[in-house]
């Protein structure tokens, strides 16, 4: 009986046009906590093995005779990742979607997903575009855990409850979900968008990633000097100026540490601290 009902389910998707006539490519971006999760669901998409590794890859397939482009991300919620990192690999991401994708499938993994990964996931969205969520699905990975109940505990607690929200209630469950099914939910998000896709409105100088942990930057001084940070999008320029600034080749204009660097010096006798971001 089970089967019979699915079986109906499925020519009842295929009996009505799921994409808008107009559209003659559809782009997906896949986005999420777990790398073997995004891979995962891309390669259930194309019906094939393509991804295979953490890096930003694209991809293509046919729908209906349309376009599909598929890309998927490495995992930008990375509570390693520096935000040059993320600023680069969303640049990756913007060029590979270009002229914007039709929608975001947020691939998390439940019982990984944390408060960090949740303010990296909407920085990383909001970012993109205001209207990143508006175009976003949420497709949840089986808990690892093998709890019956551990998904509905998840659904009821932040942060994934939060994120929930954010997407307006639209997610699936990747065991519960056949390709024909998560295409059709993507069309609906893209019929609810018009067609539209995402014009993305981020470059790489105008990225405003909130910091992962908090960080407290105290200059050692009397109160009496002057405290100085560098910001910017080039790191060998922030570091020139900091050289210049101390009178001494102080700050390494080669490599990029992941942390602040304080450095001390003096400007007309008064103690000088130049702090240069990541």
């Amino acid at each position: 009986m089970a089967e019979k009902v699915k079986s109906r389910h499925r020519e009842r998707i295929r009996s009505y046009e799921i994409l808008p006539p107009h559209m003659s490519e559809l782009r997906l971006v896949l986005l999420g906590n777990s790398s073997s999760g995004t891979c995962s669901v891309g390669n259930f998409l194309l019906d094939k093995t393509v991804f295979t590794h953490s890096d930003c890859q694209k991809s293509s397939g046919q729908y209906r005779g349309k376009s599909m482009v598929l890309v998927k991300t490495p995992n930008l919620l990375h509570t390693n990742l520096t935000e040059a990192s993320v600023s680069a690999l969303m640049e990756d991401c913007v060029e590979h979607s270009a002229p914007g994708p039709h929608v975001f499938i947020l691939v998390l993994q439940p019982e990984d997903f944390t408060e960090q990964q949740k303010t990296r996931l909407q920085s990383v969205l909001e970012n993109f575009s205001d209207q990143a969520f508006q175009h976003s699905l949420l497709l949840l990975l089986p808990p690892r855990v093998g709890a019956a109940d551990s998904l509905k505990r998840y659904k009821r607690q932040s942060p994934l409850k939060d994120v929930i929200k954010q997407c307006r209630f639209r997610y699936v469950k990747q065991k519960d979900v056949e390709p024909l099914e998560l295409i059709t939910r993507v069309g609906q998000i893209v019929k609810e968008n018009n067609g539209e896709h995402v014009r993305p409105n981020m470059s790489s100088d105008a990225l405003h990633l909130t910091p992962q942990t908090d960080v407290n930057v105290q200059a050692q001084t009397d109160g009496s000097g002057l405290n100085l940070i560098l910001l910017g999008n080039s790191w060998s320029q922030r570091s020139s100026v900091g050289n210049l600034l101390l009178k001494k080749t102080a700050l390494n204009t080669e490599t990029k540490p992941p942390n602040f660097q304080t450095y001390e010096g003096e400007m007309h006798n008064q103690p000088l601290t130049v702090v240069n971001t990541p």
